[in-house]
């Protein structure tokens, strides 16, 4: 029987390899005639993401939660806001995932100390759009800033960028303190990790800094943290966990070297989710009244 399991889950990724195949071989012969066309309609896939919306059984964690909706560009963030404390925090999660993924954190740092401020990402959770939009997450992030005055913002993987875009394109306060996790150096490089599963030609591909600013009228390079390092005026921690599969190891040094006030910490314990109680003890340290200026 387990035997049985194990061909039947290796046929399984079989077949996922073969069609992720077939989609970057419809994108390429569109790209012969329409390199154009084959870009958007290659973001506009990569932009759906297949998980992260509420689950059945993570609704009852987040319904004890207080909910609001916030507008912007459009459509609407969900939030979600608990705690007592006076040490406030913001939470940005990361891809195909929504605000439940913090709750390990939260009962670790616990409901009388602090007080949290959760969003899902746009095609996420709760949110109102069905596709996930940079832009709009990153304004989110500043709307919530403004409301909340929080003194922490925490964003794991594509919710780290976000948050280190939101506090250059923004401008957000300069004592409000960030700590990212596990995220990537940059929007392209994310990208590039998804041409390269699709397959995608080096024709279309030799074309996405133009394509990309046709279809979003911004520079790609906007989105990296070479470009806006430099420009972070805020303090805070780069954590990443050396085993990270997802985005390795380089990212993280990438953003230390460009993001002068981050104080880079290693570890070696949770690969990406970086999900474990000696993480939660090193930001409970950093954020923790005792530090509070």
């Amino acid at each position: 029987m387990e035997t049985f399991g194990k061909a039947l889950m290796q046929k399984t990724m079989i077949s996922k390899k073969i069609l992720i195949k077939l989609i970057g071989w419809k994108f390429n012969t569109i790209g012969v005639f329409s390199p154009k066309l084959a870009f958007g309609q290659a973001m506009d896939l990569f932009s759906k993401p297949r998980n992260g919306r509420v689950l059945s059984f993570q609704k009852k964690y987040l319904d004890s939660f207080t909910k609001g909706a916030i507008p912007v560009n459009g459509s609407k963030i969900q939030t979600y806001q608990k705690g007592k404390g006076p040490i406030k925090i913001v939470l940005a999660h990361g891809w195909e995932s929504n605000s439940w993924r913090w709750r390990k954190l939260i009962q670790h740092l616990g409901l009388d100390d602090y007080t949290f401020m959760m969003l899902d990402a746009p095609g996420h959770g709760a949110s109102e759009s069905e596709s996930f939009d940079m832009v709009v997450y990153v304004d989110g992030i500043k709307r919530i800033i403004d409301d909340f005055n929080p003194d922490f913002i925490i964003g794991h993987s594509m919710g780290g960028l976000a948050v280190m875009l939101s506090s250059t394109q923004h401008q957000i306060p300069n004592g409000i303190k960030i700590i990212s996790m596990g995220a990537p150096h940059s929007l392209d490089s994310i990208f590039q990790k998804y041409f390269s599963a699709i397959g995608l030609s080096e024709r279309i591909k030799s074309k996405k800094e133009k394509l990309f600013f046709e279809k979003y009228g911004r520079k790609i390079d906007e989105f990296s943290i070479q470009s806006i390092g430099p420009l972070i005026v805020n303090e805070g921690l780069i954590l990443h966990d050396v085993n990270d599969t997802t985005n390795e190891i380089e990212n993280a040094e990438m953003i230390d070297k460009a993001w002068t006030k981050g104080n880079l910490i290693l570890t070696e314990l949770s690969n990406h989710s970086m999900q474990h109680v000696a993480i939660f003890d090193i930001i409970k340290d950093y954020t923790s009244s005792k530090n509070q200026v």
